[in-house]
């Protein structure tokens, strides 16, 4: 196979720290869920900060978050900025610590939450094949992570299938083309281009409500759908309103797993909320005309 453009995996992975005080770099943050609240909200991002002498400052990719300033003193990091859902300043207060950011934040939702922030380690860029065993073990041992299946998909079909390292790091099984990982969302990419391959099959259109394309479950109705329907063009360009709370857990092996109908519903076994509008559709021209039609 010939050499591919730099791996989409180490433009993930590879991290460019700059600043000259403690904070600066890219962070990784999710909030801490109390215990007793198992369809309590996970919320997922990361942070790029930038930071001179006391000042900070950065930028969120993941959520609804823009940051304005912040002062380090110390071990102290102090952040200030806005909730561009609702439009409301947010505080984020937390110690560093090594790697690590333990925060208390104000603002993000309706009681304070916390959350912890783990620096992403910079490794070397490497280029290459991702056949290439010797150049993906060595992207597993920089970036400390045991295993690691890549599918290379052309003209809507699978080209290529690599699998390296462990899939269980105790018992050392070795990951395989058919090893079974959360996709996350990496997902939605194949989602949204299965959806327009099916667009372009005409079984559905783009602007159809979803609710005459579900068959096994439909997408609850309220004051938030009153503007229009939720339709596979705003879904796919995230400016439906729909949404289960912050991101997407998954589950621990051995963990019980919920059937479809139960996730969307929000149902044990399920640790996210029911799947509905959440707010009325923020239409963006700009984004519906970026999708064809």
């Amino acid at each position: 196979m010939k050499k591919l453009f730099p791996l989409i995996l180490l433009a993930l992975i590879t991290q460019h720290i700059q600043g000259q005080n403690g904070v600066a770099g890219y962070w990784r943050a999710v909030s801490v869920v109390p215990d007793g609240t198992p369809n309590g909200a996970v919320l997922q991002f990361t942070m790029e900060l930038m930071g001179e002498g006391a000042s900070v400052t950065g930028t969120v990719t993941g959520a609804p978050i823009a940051i304005s300033g912040g002062r380090v003193e110390g071990t102290s990091v102090t952040l200030n900025g806005l909730n561009t859902d609702n439009k409301q300043p947010i505080t984020l207060t937390g110690e560093l610590s090594g790697t690590e950011i333990v925060f208390a934040a104000v603002g993000l939702s309706p009681e304070p939450i916390h959350l912890v922030a783990r620096r992403v380690t910079r490794v070397e860029a490497l280029t290459g094949s991702v056949s290439d065993a010797a150049l993906i073990q060595q992207l597993l041992r920089q970036t400390n992570v045991p295993g690691v299946s890549i599918a290379v998909i052309k003209d809507f079909k699978v080209v290529g299938a690599f699998a390296h390292g462990v899939a269980d790091s105790e018992t050392r099984a070795p990951v395989t083309t058919r090893t079974m990982f959360q996709a996350g969302s990496i997902s939605k990419t194949v989602a949204a281009m299965a959806s327009l391959k099916a667009v372009q099959e005409k079984r559905f259109r783009l602007d159809q409500d979803v609710n005459t394309i579900l068959k096994s479950w439909k997408l609850p109705v309220g004051q938030f759908t009153t503007a229009g329907p939720v339709t596979p063009r705003t879904l796919m360009s995230h400016v439906s309103g729909t949404g289960d709370g912050f991101g997407f857990p998954g589950y621990a092996p051995g963990t019980p797993l919920p059937s479809l109908q139960q996730l969307l519903d929000g149902l044990p076994p399920s640790n996210t909320r029911v799947f509905h509008a959440q707010r009325q559709h923020v239409w963006i021209p700009r984004l519906l005309m970026a999708l064809p039609s």
